[in-house]
């Protein structure tokens, strides 16, 4: 075991060389931008989310749901909070973040990302969508879209971008945190997801 003396030195090596690895990591390809009403999120959905992730092989993907111009943040954050504590609710959704103070106007609802774990292993970008938009099994941390904002104003927009497949998970995992950071997401996780 190494002495107790070397363990952040040790913990700042490994860091440098996964911020090494990622910055040499090409990047990854807008796959599509899906916009689609909250009214029509439960008809529209499917077709949407089989045109952002055409094209993708073996999933390496990012995606960032986002409010379109129409929608009304704080009327989404609000139905958000209501779903939320509705006790009778089966849904488990994503936790709300704390508004950002330098802007009254917040628009990322949610940054995703989905990495196939195995070559056979596919589509699973579009089956994570699936749950946020339309439906999450019982049990799975999800938006759950078209269960709840079908009486609000506006839409979403979706996009995904994709890695290419010889790009490793972690690195995938790291950006998606950076933009969770950066972006400030009404919901959902921030910071290292490791």
């Amino acid at each position: 075991m190494t002495a107790i003396e070397e363990w952040n030195k040790e913990a700042a090596n490994a860091l440098r060389k996964a911020a090494d690895e990622i910055a040499k990591a090409p990047p990854p390809k807008l796959m599509g931008e899906e916009r689609i009403s909250f009214a029509k999120i439960a008809s529209d959905a499917y077709a949407a989310i089989e045109r952002v992730t055409q094209g993708i092989d073996r999933d390496r993907a990012i995606y960032i749901i986002t409010l379109d111009e129409a929608a009304d943040p704080a009327a989404f954050r609000a139905a958000l909070t209501q779903e939320r504590g509705d006790k009778s609710s089966d849904l488990k959704l994503p936790q709300l973040n704390p508004a950002p103070v330098e802007t009254d106007v917040h628009r990322v609802v949610y940054v995703g990302s989905s990495c196939a774990t195995t070559a056979t292993r596919k589509k699973t970008t579009a089956g994570r969508l699936r749950q946020h938009l339309v439906q999450a099994p019982r049990g799975t941390y999800a938006l759950n879209l078209s269960r709840w904002t079908g009486a609000l104003r506006g839409g979403i927009v979706v996009q995904v971008f994709n890695y290419p497949e010889d790009v490793e998970r972690d690195v995938v995992v790291a950006v998606e945190d950076q933009l969770s950071q950066h972006l400030s997401p009404i919901c959902g996780r921030r910071g290292i997801q490791r």
